[in-house]
């Protein structure tokens, strides 16, 4: 099951990242498969929201969305979480990303290079209803260097730590 699959079976109010192709934002969303965790250079994040049905077409135009990173510390883990808050719609989106995931390459060194960070808004087909682009103004500096200086981490590590992180609504309060 591919991540738009998964969040269009998902409850309103999941979100997720997900590697796309370059092309996909010209045409049609193409999730990514890598048996070998490498991405070509035509690969981007981008971050998908299931909101409950018409309600992407409620919402502002064009699109506002404010989001916040940061980094929660615990012991020699350091999860990096998104928070999303898309105008018109009552909810805090939050995304928690893995660095050192056995499963999928990071974003993180792609996300401090791009330009623009995407929101895919999902109601119930696998393509987007509505996308959001927005100029992507955050510093990542901090993020990486503390994680470099972080040894690697498990799977298991990773859930156990961002399970006792405070919640979405403490953090987007802490993180100005």
């Amino acid at each position: 099951m591919n991540a738009a699959e998964f969040i269009i079976q998902s409850e309103p109010g999941t979100s997720l990242w997900d590697w796309v192709q370059v092309k996909s934002l010209d045409s049609v969303y193409i999730p990514t498969i890598t048996n070998t965790g490498i991405l070509s250079t035509d690969y981007f994040p981008v971050f998908l929201i299931k909101v409950n049905q018409g309600e992407s077409w409620t919402i502002s135009n064009p699109p506002q969305a404010h989001i916040k990173i940061g980094m929660y510390r615990f012991n020699n883990v350091v999860p990096i979480y998104v928070l999303i808050k898309v105008s018109g719609i009552d909810f805090i989106h939050e995304v928690w990303i893995n660095h050192c995931s056995q499963d999928t390459p990071s974003p993180l060194a792609h996300l401090s290079r791009m330009k623009y960070i995407h929101i895919f808004l999902y109601e119930s087909n696998t393509q987007p209803e509505r996308t959001i682009k927005f100029v992507n103004n955050f510093t990542y500096k901090s993020i990486i260097e503390e994680i470099r200086t972080a040894p690697r981490w498990s799977n298991l590590e990773f859930d156990q730590a961002k399970e006792i992180a405070p919640s979405k609504d403490i953090l987007w309060q802490y993180n100005m």
